[in-house]
């Protein structure tokens, strides 16, 4: 008699893993990190330092984030320390006339339902960068759906926003408002 399934605990493992390697990212990054590592007070070297777009990119590959089978969920406020930080490109994957209402400032358009229907769109986009996808809230499973696409179609990293613009307006974040919302 098996006391586990094997496929199970794989899979939790790899949850904890991903988690655990996130939380010392987002602490590497965070202008408040704590130190992991003991650091004398006499000392005049920083542990911490701020990340370049390439340095950002070569530290998620160090996670093993290439080569995931599906995006990866961020909430707001980890996205805001990204966009803050320019690392990463937002894509509202909304219908154009919402996004012209509403977006994240500095966002692409890249509406869902225009990728679906012709994927060469996808080809202006470089491959090895990494983007955050969003709709309009945690509700809408188009940016999750997109994710998984943009994956297949070859991109490497790729997150997507757990509370959309929803979320993202109701903390305060760079937004950009064309007509009343």
């Amino acid at each position: 008699m098996k006391i586990f399934n094997a496929s199970v605990f794989k899979e939790i493992l790899k949850i904890l893993s991903l988690s655990i390697l996130f939380a010392f990212v987002f602490n590497e990054l965070s202008p408040t990190k704590l130190d992991l590592i003991y650091s004398p007070k006499n000392s005049n070297k920083p542990l911490s330092k701020n990340y370049s777009h390439l340095e950002f990119l070569n530290l998620l590959d160090s996670l093993k984030i290439n080569g995931q089978k599906e995006p990866i969920g961020l909430e707001a406020d980890y996205c805001y320390f990204l966009y803050k930080e320019n690392l990463v490109s937002f894509l509202d994957i909304r219908h154009p006339m919402e996004y012209e209402q509403i977006r994240i400032m500095g966002a692409i358009n890249l509406p869902f339902f225009e990728i679906e229907e012709n994927s060469s769109i996808l080809n202006s986009f470089i491959k090895d960068s990494a983007y955050v996808l969003y709709c309009d809230d945690e509700e809408c499973g188009l940016s999750k759906k997109m994710g998984r696409l943009l994956i297949e179609k070859g991109f490497k990293y790729v997150f997507y926003m757990k509370g959309g613009i929803v979320e993202w307006k109701q903390k305060n974040y760079p937004i950009q408002v064309i007509e009343a919302y």
